[in-house]
């Protein structure tokens, strides 16, 4: 049910939404839009009018509302069940098999999960922001000090654009599913949008509507575009499709000789290009607005008297003067925008990049063995760009032109002042451009726009001919490029393992309220999205609170240490500690019992006023074995500190077998041996993280299999559990092949690293019952191994 309502009720509403207000939009321009331009215009009032009512608290909550009355005003207005729309079925279909092919990492798991797992966690701060706008604004107050919160305050007072968020979040409140399932769909309908608007800018060249489907198909998929959508590149994607509407925009206003109403649809792009990036939105719109003005401005001179002439100008001299500085602050005040911040690139990204064609798996480094075969077809590219420039310019389909001149200014501005990380955003939004050019140059040489005639000379129909077929290959060639690039990149994406993510939502929901709470994971979808209503904050991420180590340092970001060595009274701090289920993690101190159990996850509580307080610890075991015997003079100490009406509480379970295994792992069958000395129930478990299929049997009995499951560091994967009796016994993994699974080829050659191990046989123990003595007796303790023992305070 839930994949049904996020990769299909989800795009329909929204899609349905952006239908009516894209019709409330042609209707304010008093003109039909281009073929294909109606969706598009529909979700950039979306954004915009969202944009506004999110600006305060009081209107927040009012969005969505809003929203459905724009799109049923719509519809009502143009009364679409009485005419026929240009919405157009080649247009729509060529959108959807957009959807699909940005979808197709997803769907290819069968699960509703997302793309860029560890690889890049902004994801995780979209779901922060979006969730607290829609209903709060972006007021702060009341909100405890977390992770969460600290996250919010760095990001969202900080002046980070929202507007690429919103139709995401509006479409979410109407289907009452999580933003998280509904992430990667919202994306692929970006891609879906993108389409829509590159339909409407080929129109004017490419004739036939198969052809135009095959070009605005592959187009939309750059392979940069695509590579950042596999990261969780909403505002990229956001940025690609309004940058196609806001162009195909100008075509209203030309025919409709610059009337007031015509500017409507341009309007509701450009603003919602700002919304997307905030004022350096505006290196997009320079170009457009200053050629459609043009324009304007010897028609007004026509029309127009005196007085109307000066008032438009001086409206249109203030908007502009209003966007300059508002871009200009919006530099000054983005001082990381500005450096030579790399973000999580490797390198800066290269300039030819932005023509669409990449196959390296990975876009922050070169193809790894298709150097010369890449260039090729980048050159294929170029030619068939040229191709199409010209014959947009012999036509006068000037959106055409504007298209690729207004992307490619918009990544000369950006070189000129931004960071190679922003470069890099900057590339990704413009790449649609000059790869559409280029194949619709290849389309004019299949089918001219202006050669109807079938009739000629034997020489002339053949060499007719032998252009279009050359032409027919250049474009399947550069049509397989692309499509490579983005074969590789759906082999080496990675995928958020669904069934941590849909625990931590379980988690978030029951416990909500039970705050402050401590995950002591990297884990920012956690933190910052899923238990959100706990206060939760994680030793590695952002927080407010400092949560110190035994010996005063801090764990680094996405770094992990157990329990035991942090400081008790940093821990005690928390109501609920949530854990990973692990065969090596430490129990939590004394005062916390465990209220909830999963395959990924514990969650412990302790009461609001414990009844004795934890005065020391002495932690015992390792990284791959939480036990340890303690020395008897530690244990004195201990006992010492608990004083008169105290005790010693100390925590004993079996030491798991640990062993090694080949990281990572390779093809075919792994077998490692260890010994069982008592009868009992065991889990398997594995450390690390693996991409593709991996089974598990033992004794030659398969207890269990898991496919694609990433971890954070100190993550462990139950990989089944039986009974087994005293004596040898023998673990096989078996891990796949490479395949047409999404992922399965790891995550390429920058990373992730998908380390595995160790492998572990532990005891299924639950709870860890907590062994008491009082200080006299504390001798009894030495010569036993224990997870760890503390001093506990007199009752209160």
């Amino acid at each position: 049910m839930t994949q049904l309502l996020s990769w299909v009720a989800f795009p329909l509403v929204l899609a349905l939404l952006s239908l009516g207000c894209g019709l409330l939009v042609q209707w304010g321009a008093a003109r039909p839009l281009p073929e294909g331009l109606i969706l598009p215009s529909g979700l950039a009032l979306i954004v915009v009018s969202a944009e506004l009512t999110t600006k305060s608290s009081a209107t927040a909550k009012l969005t969505t509302p809003l929203v459905v009355v724009l799109a049923l005003v719509g519809l009502a207005l143009a009364q679409p069940w009485r005419r026929r729309l240009r919405l157009g079925g080649w247009p729509l279909g060529a959108a959807g098999l957009v959807y699909l092919a940005y979808l197709a990492p997803v769907l290819g798991t069968g699960d509703p999960t997302f793309t860029g797992f560890i690889k890049l966690d902004d994801t995780a701060t979209w779901m922060a922001m979006t969730d607290r706008v829609l209903s709060f604004g972006h007021d702060l107050s009341g909100l405890a000090p977390s992770t969460y919160e600290a996250t919010l305050h760095f990001y969202l007072l900080g002046g980070e654009p929202v507007g690429a968020m919103l139709p995401w979040g509006v479409g979410r409140q109407l289907v009452r599913e999580d933003l998280a399932w509904v992430f990667q769909p919202y994306l692929a309908l970006g891609g879906a949008m993108l389409a829509l608007g590159l339909w409407a800018l080929a129109g004017q060249l490419v004739r036939s509507r198969p052809l135009r489907a095959a070009v605005v198909f592959v187009a939309a998929q750059a392979a940069i575009t695509v590579g950042y959508s596999l990261w969780g590149g909403i505002k990229e994607v956001s940025g690609a499709w309004v940058l196609a509407c806001s162009v195909a925009c100008m075509v209203p206003v030309l025919e409709g000789e610059a009337r007031i109403r015509s500017f409507i649809p341009l309007a509701v792009a450009s603003f919602a290009m700002l919304g997307v990036f905030g004022y350096g939105g505006a290196v997009w719109l320079a170009v457009t607005l200053v050629v459609v003005g043009a324009a304007a401005l010897r028609v007004w001179l026509r029309r127009y008297g005196r007085v109307q002439l000066i008032a438009l100008l001086a409206l249109a001299a203030a908007l502009a003067v209003g966007l300059i500085r508002g871009a200009q602050n919006f530099v000054n005040t983005q001082g990381a925008l500005t450096s030579r911040e790399l973000g999580n690139l490797v390198a800066p990204l290269r300039g030819i990049q932005v023509l669409g064609i990449w196959p390296a798996g990975d876009f922050r480094v070169n193809p790894p063995d298709s150097s010369a075969l890449t260039h090729v077809l980048i050159y294929l590219v170029i030619v068939c760009a040229c191709v199409g420039l010209l014959a947009a310019l012999r036509q006068r389909a000037w959106a055409l032109v504007l298209y690729p001149v207004s992307a490619l200014t918009g990544v000369l501005l950006t070189y000129w002042k931004g960071s190679p990380w922003v470069v890099g955003k900057a590339l990704a939004t413009a790449s649609p451009a000059p790869l559409l050019l280029g194949l619709v140059g290849a389309a004019v040489l299949i089918d001219p726009p202006t050669d109807r005639s079938h009739t000629g000379r034997l020489r002339e129909q053949w060499l007719r001919h032998s252009r279009r077929v050359l032409a027919a290959a250049v474009a399947v060639a550069i049509c397989g490029g692309v499509l490579w690039s983005n074969v590789l990149a759906y082999h080496h994406v990675t995928l958020a393992p669904y069934g941590q993510m849909s625990e931590l939502a379980l988690i978030g929901h029951r416990f909500a309220g039970d705050g402050p709470t401590l995950i002591n994971e990297y884990q920012p979808y956690a933190t910052r999205h899923f238990l959100r209503a706990m206060d939760p904050e994680s030793p590695s991420e952002l927080r407010r609170r400092v949560i110190p180590l035994r010996d005063g340092q801090q764990v680094p970001k996405g770094g992990y240490a157990d329990l035991d060595q942090f400081q008790i009274p940093a821990l005690l701090v928390y109501r609920t500690i949530v854990i990973r289920t692990s065969p090596t993690a430490s129990r939590p101190p004394a005062p916390y019992r465990l209220v909830y159990e999963g395959r990924w996850y514990q969650v412990w509580q302790r009461p609001t006023s414990p009844s004795r307080q934890v005065l020391d610890s002495l932690p015992l075991g390792n990284s791959i074995d939480p036990t340890g015997e303690p020395a008897c003079g530690a244990v004195i100490r201990l006992a010492r500190e608990a004083g008169r009406g105290g005790l010693l509480a100390a925590v004993a379970r079996p030491a798991p077998t640990v062993d090694t295994v080949p990281s990572p792992l390779p093809n075919g069958d792994t077998t490692v041996a260890f010994l069982i000395t008592r009868r009992g129930l065991y889990r398997i478990w594995l450390g690390g993280s693996f991409s593709r299929r991996l089974s598990t049997s033992v004794d030659g009995s398969r207890i269990g299999s898991s496919r694609g499951v990433l971890n954070e560091s100190g993550g462990w994967t139950p990989l089944g559990t039986l009974r087994l009796g005293v004596g040898a016994h023998r673990i096989t993994l078996s891990y796949g092949d490479s395949g047409l699974h999404p992922g399965s080829g790891g995550g390429g050659r920058v990373g992730p690293f998908l380390s595995v191990g160790p492998l572990a046989v532990a005891s299924v123990t639950g709870a860890l019952p907590m062994t008491y003595v009082t200080p006299a007796h504390a001798r009894a303790l030495c010569g036993r191994s224990w997870d760890w023992i503390e001093a506990l305070g007199p009752a209160g």
